[in-house]
């Protein structure tokens, strides 16, 4: 019984740190560039 909020909230999470991890590379390349 996992209500579709928690579902939702773990989505949103997993797409927050995805973006995270992406502006951390690009940052570095951006450094190392």
């Amino acid at each position: 019984t996992n209500p579709p909020i928690i579902f939702l909230l773990l989505l949103m999470n997993y797409s927050l740190s995805s973006h995270n991890k992406i502006c951390l590379l690009s940052k570095s390349l951006k450094i190392e560039g």
